[in-house]
Parts: structure tokens; sequence; C-alpha cells
């Protein structure tokens, strides 16, 4: 059997994307086979906060389906790993390469399973590769939406699972994923003369918090109002963020790194970059007691406060349990 890069993660749309595109460049690079399947009734389809289910997109390219794709059963059946009796989803998951790995690195079987971003060098390489992967009628969409973008800031904001989930729970809640409210309207009122595309998943709570900031500020466009209802609502938010001429983001997230792949000119602005830490912890405090925030959100502002500095510990502890009682707070203990 021919060597394989293999991928079938069992997270959101945009990191399986992600896996997918550097799976292709890594298989060309080494001249191996590649096949990917779509992971179900697992992971991020059992979480109510991420749009993906157990169907296989229409976002791919017809073409793309036919020469590479492999059904989940079939594809936990067919491939093995030295030493594991079957594949199961969680070990080809993404392990991240920050550059070409050589066969040494590999197993002897075929896989590899890449989720991270290359160097600069690639990019315009993996623009090729997204063409490959993705259905045309994307790129006829970003450019109908590049005159209206062009110019303008993406904020990823982002929440979600990570601020009103179960991720709020553990490390994503401290992690790069998604920034905090008052994070964000920090950065609005320090680029006031700027325009703004606000991405974030917008259902729930997270959807209240977006409309928040548009009521607010006169500078805001919310990406679900520039999406169409025919194309997938994930992939139309990353291909209107690789309009813009940056995104404000944490450095984590699959939809601002997927945009990048579209887009290899696009810069990203990580917010842990734009503010130090005493600017953050008083932000975080800022949002822990505004009451114009619902409970979750202030609860996440106080968890991001304790996680950088523990000088207020007790009280921040209090707090968390008067708003948010149910967290476990694994990520601390």
């Amino acid at each position: 059997m021919n060597k394989k890069v293999l991928t079938a993660r069992r997270d959101g749309t945009t990191e399986r994307l992600n896996a997918i595109i550097h799976g292709i460049y890594i298989a060309k690079k080494l001249k191996w086979d590649f096949a990917f399947s779509w992971v179900v009734n697992t992971g991020a389809i059992e979480n109510k906060l991420m749009s993906i289910d157990n169907f296989l997109p229409s976002f791919f390219n017809p073409e793309f389906v036919k020469n590479y794709y492999v059904d989940f059963e079939q594809f936990k059946s067919t491939y093995f790993f030295e030493d594991q009796p079957k594949t199961m989803c969680e070990y080809v998951s993404g392990t991240e390469y920050k550059k070409i790995p050589s066969n040494q690195q590999l197993r002897k079987t075929q896989n590899i399973l890449p989720s991270s971003i290359f160097h600069d060098e690639t990019s315009n390489e993996l623009e090729d590769i997204v063409k490959e992967v993705i259905d045309p009628a994307y790129f006829s969409y970003r450019e109908a939406m590049m005159t209206k973008v062009k110019g303008s800031i993406g904020l990823h904001y982002r929440g979600g699972d990570v601020v009103y989930g179960l991720n709020r729970h553990g490390k994503h809640a401290i992690g790069d994923k998604s920034v905090s409210l008052a994070v964000i309207e920090d950065y609005i009122v320090n680029n006031s003369d700027e325009r703004f595309i606000v991405f974030g998943t917008p259902i729930g709570d997270t959807e209240n918090d977006m409309q928040y900031l548009n009521n607010k500020y006169s500078n805001i466009t919310l990406s679900k109002d520039l999406r169409l209802e025919h194309l997938d609502h994930v992939l139309q938010d990353c291909f209107l963020m690789s309009c813009c001429k940056t995104v404000a983001c944490m450095s984590g997230t699959g939809v601002t790194r997927f945009a990048n792949m579209i887009n290899s000119d696009l810069t990203r602005d990580f917010f842990h970059e734009t503010h130090d830490v005493d600017e953050l912890y008083k932000l975080f405090m800022q949002g822990t007691y505004n009451l114009e925030y619902n409970k979750l959100q202030r609860s996440f502002h106080a968890v991001n406060a304790l996680n950088l500095k523990g000088n207020e510990k007790d009280s921040l502890l209090e707090i968390i349990k008067k708003l948010d009682p149910e967290n476990r707070l694994t990520w601390l203990k």
C-alpha cells in the first residue's frame, strides 16, 4: 500500500480544513498519496455552539471529494498506525509541524496530521491548494464582497463555546481562541477612524454580544449581515475576512488561519501583542464589573483576570462562583 498523508480531525470546520490543506501540501512535497475523512458522531458535532454536523459539507469542490474523500467508517477500518489497532479520530487530529517533516520523523505506515501554519514562503502554494479544495462559488462570493469590505479591519470576537459553552470550564477559556468584549471595545475606541467587520459565532448569547457592538458603534458592520443564505456561513466568514486589510484576533483561531491561506497578504493583529499585561488586566477587571455584559461574559473576564494575575484570587473566585456557579475551572486545578 502506498504511504498516505491522512487527516480526519474531530473539531470545528476550519481546523478540519486547515489540516486538509496542509495535508495536501505535505503530500505533494513528499510525493505521497492523500486521503481525508469527515469525523462523525464525536467531537465538535456534539457541541451545539459550533456550526458543524455529520454530513460532508457542500463547500468542497466536487472533484476534490471524488479524488480524496473516504467515508469515516471505511477510513477507520482501512488505515492503521503501528501502535494502534484502528485509526481513531484522536490519532489523526493534527500534530503541529512548523516545517515539512522528514520521512524519518513520520511513522513507517501511512499517516500525518498537520494543522499548523507553515512559514511564509509556502503561502502562495497554500492559496493554490485552497482553490483545489473549495467550491468556486466561494471565490465568486469573495470577489463580489471585495469592494464592500476592502480597507476594513476584521475583528474576530469568536465567543461561542469558549465563553458560553463547555470550553468555558477549561484551558480554552484562558487560551488563544476568543477575546473578551472589553478588549474588543478598547480596540474599537483606539481605532475610531477605522471601519470594522465583526466576526463571531452568531448563535445565542454570542449573537447578542455582536449586536451590542453593532448598536453601540457606528463604524461596525456584522459579518452575518453580509452573508448569502445558500452558502456555508463559516466559510463565508473566512472568505469575507480574507478581503480585509488586517484582522484583529486571538492567535489560535482556525478561522483566521484559514482566511490567511485564502489571502497570504492578509495580516493578523494579535490582541496579546496590541495590549500589555497591565492593560489587559485592567480591561478584564472592567469587564468583570460591567453590568452591560451578561453574567457569563463577566465571568469570562474574571477568569482571564484570575489567570493573568493572582493577587486578587479569592475575590475573583468568589465573583466567578456567583456569576457562573457551574464553572468547574478545570484549568486552575
